[in-house]
This record gives structure tokens, C-alpha cells and sequence, in this order.
């Protein structure tokens, strides 16, 4: 393939020469050339270009952040940088150059990489931070608010499909290794296909202290909650004879427990004063008592939002639904609500069987699959300030990082919430695995939560149950782990944000911006006790 091949596949609808009028775009087909050649790797080699000059590492880094910053006024001002103009014009020039031999073509390369930085450069804080009389913040909060009409933010970009390729505002920069994404500090190219990346903002009124309060709920799991599913009655699942499909049924069918919901609210305002958000774990409630615990959480904190995980009862043999849900308060009457599928089903084999003590209601010979819906793939980033973008994961979507491990990489969010069906969240297990794989690379804060009634109802013989029902990792420390004190039902954790600076493989530096989520505190919420009082 050439360069040229790749481009028009990119970008069709307009001439090439225009393409330098909107930097997201200049931005994702150079990318998009450099990784697909792999040409990336020589901003580490024969560093930094010379532009007809001599020219320190650091002098380059000063000249292509002012060359992004006259490139950010010229789009307003119709008048676009000549150094922009001639680099893009050796890129339209070497078109018909292969991308197999891209890395022995020094110039091209240079053009490159110099567009990507210089746009990198030009959309410091796109989409996140609004700079004040900042003309090209209105016009990207023009194309902003023509995708919020359709619900989501899905690109950056002006002329490239997004069913191709799309950019996303971006929050870190990986620490190790080089890859595209060692590139930038404000773009990342998302590569488009079975997943759907959105990117929504929904702003509230929340400082740089958060205060989170994660309920473990069920409070009880039993072995009888895990049934075998019915066959459908239009026919069988067409499966082999060593797989089947298991039921869960939420909270053992009991009702929700309003009043100590809304005891544990208020505790934790007497405990800490302000809740921000509040965190249930995958398949917390059903949809309808989603919406009875958000009017009791808005009736207490208005300005908190709400992430849990809800499921549907199966109907006529029929597969069920697993989902994660968020919503967030609007500055004015009313919320914003997003939903997000779960990716994987959940498989429970032999060793996990005899963990739980399924064993006498699903066969431990068998590999038992998770009875819900497969949907189309989405991942939504969710931005409630400038510096809080959070992405929500659902149990086996932490461990199956394929299809979107690569797009959460790319964007960075700094806070991940994985909701989980599992055993305590102990250091050695999977899940803090996992975590640790998104604190390295990208730079993310990760909270995994499971009820405290799973935590309880995996045991190894032998051994005393644990009450660690989360884990919090964050890019700087070990794995915290969380338990819940017999005398609690709930924790709230005061998170501080963190400010450090990041460097991308060119050189250049993230001029303190990039976020940081740390746990400064944990504090038990002991209905009880405060009842009494």
C-alpha cells in the first residue's frame, strides 16, 4: 500500500490541500500513516529535525509548540502557517511512496511527525478545558454540540468518516515503551470497526476532592441465585454438549431496600459532609429500582451521580441483559443518563464452580456461559469536569481488554469504574492484574468493585471468608485493597487529584496537565452506630 492509497481511504470527501484547515484531522491521517508504517519509531533516532537550522532538543519542543499555537490562530483566521503549508505539501508530494519503505525516507517522516506534534500542539485542552475568548474552543464546541443532538461525541475530526478512523480528546500519555500514542498529549486516534468509542459531556459542578461512596450490594449471594437457563422456545441454543447457560438471579429475587439505602446517604453526609458520586457493582438492581435509587440519592446530594450495574429477568427462555448505567445530575432540572453493554459473557468453569458452591446446581463438568445478549460494542468516556473523564467497565470487559484495551489506551481516561460479579478483590487475583496493566499504560486510576455477598460466597476450603470488596490502583502506588468492616455497609472513598507532568517520545511535555486520582482516605459507613445517635 502507499501513502496515498491510505489517505484516499481516508479521506475522500475533500481535496487533500484543505485538510490542513482543521488540525484533529492533519492530526489522524499523518498518525494513522505513521503507525501503519511503523515510521513512528523514528522520532527516537536522528531526533529532532533540523528545519533548516541546527536545533537542540529543546529548541525544537519551543518552535513546534509556537508553530501549533500560530496553526490554532490561523484556522479562525484563514491564514495557516507556511512551515504547516510546506510539511503537508511533502506529505501530498509523497504520495506514491510505500509505506513498507517509509523509514528510510527521512524527510517524509520529518513532515510527519512535525504535522502530528503541531497539531498535538494546537488542540491543547480540546473538548475538555474552554479557554476563555478562545475562538477555536467555540468552533470545536459548535461541532460538539451539533453531535450531542445525536447523543454522543464520536470525533474530532471534520472530514474523515467515523466508521474509519476517529480522534477523541485525550488525558494521558504512557510512561514506557513507544508506541503511536507516545505521540501526543491532547489527540488520540481510535481505530473504529466492532466498537463504537464515544466521547459525552456532561458537566457538573465538582472541585479537584471527590468523594465517591460505593455500596456493595448484594449484601447476599446464595448458590441457589445460579440456575440453568430454559432453552429458548423458538429453538436451542446450539451449543456443544459441554457448554450450557446459567441464570442470576439479582439480590435472590428480595425487594429494594429502600430505607437503608437511604440511611447509608445520609451517614455518609454526616460522615464526610458532600457525596459526588456513588458506585453500585455489575448486576447491583434491576432497571426499575435503578431509577427508585437515583430519586433517593437526588433527593439527598443533587449534585452526585450514579454508576451500577443492572440486569433484566429473562422472559420465555430467552437471553437476559447486563449493562452498566451512569447517570449525572444537569446544572438545571433533570439528568443526563448513559448506558453501555457489558462486552463479554461471563464463563464459569470447574475451578469456579467448586469456588462458589455451584456444584450441586450446575454440572462442574460443563463450562457454564452467562445468559445475556450479546449487543453491539460501545465505550463511552464520560467527561464530568476537565479533570475527571471516567470510563465504566463491566467484570470480563477488565480481563477481555480485546476489542477495546487499544481505545482506552489511546484516550486515557483518569478514572476507570469496573463493576464485577466476583470474589474479593485481593492483590493476587485477576482483577488487580488488570488494573495494574491500565495504570501502567495509559497512566489510569482503576477502582474494581464486587458485592460483599460474592466476596463472602467464594471460599476456599479451609480458609476464613474475606470482606475486601474493591481495589484501588492508581500510576504511582501499590494496590489498595478494600474491605468492608462487618459493622459497615458501605465505604466512601476521598479521592485527591494529582497533577504531574508527562512527556511524549518526541520530547515534548504535558506542562503539568495530566490528572491524577489518588485514594487519600477510606471511611466506613456504619448505619448502626449512627442510628443510635
Amino acid at each position: 500500500m502507499t501513502i496515498g492509497e491510505l489517505l484516499a481511504y481516508l479521506y475522500p470527501e475533500k481535496a487533500l490541500s484543505e485538510a490542513v484547515n482543521w488540525p484533529p484531522d492533519i492530526f489522524a491521517l499523518c498518525a494513522a500513516v505513521l503507525q501503519k508504517s511503523g515510521a513512528y519509531t523514528t522520532a527516537v533516532t536522528k531526533w529532532p529535525p533540523q528545519n533548516g537550522k541546527p536545533m537542540s532538543a529543546s529548541e525544537w519542543t519551543s518552535f513546534i509548540a509556537g508553530e501549533g499555537s500560530k496553526w490554532r490562530a490561523g484556522v479562525v483566521n484563514k491564514n495557516i502557517p507556511s512551515n504547516i503549508k510546506n510539511w503537508w505539501e511533502i506529505v501530498i508530494q509523497g504520495q506514491t511512496k510505500s509505506l513498507d519503505n517509509l523509514k528510510n525516507e527521512r524527510a517524509l517522516c520529518d513532515a510527519l511527525l512535525q504535522l502530528s506534534a503541531a497539531a498535538d500542539e494546537a488542540c491543547e485542552g480540546i473538548g475538555l478545558i474552554k479557554k476563555p475568548d478562545d475562538k477555536f474552543d467555540q468552533l470545536v464546541e459548535d461541532m460538539i454540540a451539533k453531535q450531542m443532538n445525536v447523543g454522543k461525541i464520536s470525533t474530532l475530526c471534520e472530514g474523515i468518516d467515523t466508521k474509519k478512523l476517529c480522534v477523541l480528546p485525550k488525558l494521558h500519555t504512557p510512561r514506557n515503551g513507544i508506541t503511536i500514542r507516545s505521540l501526543s498529549h491532547n489527540l488520540a486516534l481510535c481505530h473504529v470497526g466492532e466498537v463504537t468509542p464515544s466521547f459525552v459531556v456532561s458537566p457538573m459542578d465538582i472541585g479537584q476532592k471527590l468523594n465517591l461512596l460505593i455500596v456493595p450490594w448484594s449484601k447476599t449471594v446464595l448458590p441457589a441465585d445460579f440456575s440453568v437457563a430454559e432453552k429458548p422456545s423458538n429453538g436451542d441454543y446450539s451449543m456443544p454438549e459441554g457448554f450450557g447457560f446459567f441464570n442470576y438471579k439479582i439480590r435472590s429475587g428480595r425487594r429494594w431496600p429502600d430505607d437503608l439505602f437511604i440511611n447509608i446517604l445520609a451517614c455518609s453526609r454526616e460522615t464526610v459532609g458532600e457525596i459526588h458520586g456513588v458506585v453500585f457493582p455489575e448486576l447491583a438492581m434491576t432497571s426499575a429500582e435503578e431509577a427508585k435509587a437515583w430519586k433517593q440519592l437526588s433527593t439527598e446530594f443533587s449534585n452526585a451521580f450514579m454508576v451500577t450495574g443492572i440486569g433484566e429477568a429473562v422472559k420465555d427462555g430467552g437471553m437476559g441483559s447486563n449493562q452498566v448505567i451512569c447517570r449525572v445530575p444537569l446544572p438545571f432540572p433533570g439528568y443526563s443518563l448513559y448506558k453501555q453493554d457489558k462486552h463479554h459473557r461471563w464463563l464459569l468453569d470447574k475451578g469456579q464452580i467448586c469456588q462458589y458452591g455451584l456444584s450441586s446446581l450446575l454440572d462442574k463438568e460443563k463450562c457454564w456461559w452467562e445468559n445475556t445478549k450479546l449487543l453491539p460494542r460501545e465505550i463511552r468516556f464520560m467527561q464530568l469536569t476537565p479533570w475527571l473523564v471516567m470510563s465504566l467497565l463491566v467484570c470480563e470487559d477488565l480481563a477481555r481488554q480485546d476489542p477495546i484495551g487499544d481505545i482506552i489506551r489511546a484516550v486515557g481516561p483518569n478514572l476507570v469504574l469496573c463493576l464485577l460479579m466476583d470474589g474479593p478483590q485481593l492483590a493476587n487475583r485477576w482483577s488487580s492484574r488488570y488494573a495494574t496493566v491500565l495504570a501502567d499504560d495509559p497512566g489510569s486510576s482503576v477502582l474494581t468493585l464486587t458485592s460483599i455477598g460474592m466476596a463472602k460466597l467464594s471460599r476456599c476450603l479451609g480458609k476464613p471468608e474475606s470482606r475486601v470488596v474493591a481495589l484501588w490502583k492508581d500510576s504511582t502506588a501499590g494496590p489498595h485493597e478494600l474491605e468492608l468492616p462487618c459493622d459497615a455497609e458501605a465505604l466512601v472513598l476521598s479521592l485527591e487529584m494529582d497533577y504531574g507532568t508527562e512527556w511524549s517520545a518526541d520530547g515534548r511535555c504535558s506542562k503539568n496537565s495530566a490528572g491524577n486520582w489518588k485514594l487519600a482516605a477510606v471511611h466506613p459507613i456504619r448505619v448502626n452506630e449512627w442510628e443510635k445517635k
